[in-house]
């Protein structure tokens, strides 16, 4: 019986930890779109991406949100007309913007990066 319960508490707490893993990626997911649409709106008035986040404010958001995981800066860079943004993801290294799980958002978000859906090379 004591066997039960302790493999019923560790269930748990795997549930636990994925709950709160599902939690951080969404919040960091609705992070990442605030920001993607502030870009939009200084590429739009501007012709292209800043170079930096902080260019953003305040005309365009009135501040940044940080990482979740770490609670810095969320990563970006921008180049010929596209941007990458990310957070450093549940294993808390930055991968360079390798995404976690299988790319939709789906599988195994523990490892890589948390990566905002939208591709350097355009697509």
């Amino acid at each position: 019986m004591d066997g039960q319960y302790f493999l019923d508490g560790l269930e748990f707490q795997q549930q636990t930890i994925l709950h709160q893993q599902t939690a951080a990626h969404n919040q960091t997911l609705v992070n990442e779109a605030l920001i993607a649409c502030a870009l939009e709106r200084y590429r739009l008035a501007r012709g292209q991406y800043p170079e930096t986040l902080d260019q953003l404010v305040p005309q365009y958001v009135v501040k940044l949100p940080h990482d979740l995981i770490g609670g810095e800066a969320l990563k970006y860079r921008g180049e010929r007309g596209k941007f990458m943004l990310y957070s450093i993801g549940w294993n808390e290294q930055d991968d360079g913007g390798i995404p976690g799980g299988k790319g939709d958002f789906t599988g195994d978000l523990s490892k890589n990066d948390w990566v905002w859906p939208q591709e350097l090379n355009g697509k």
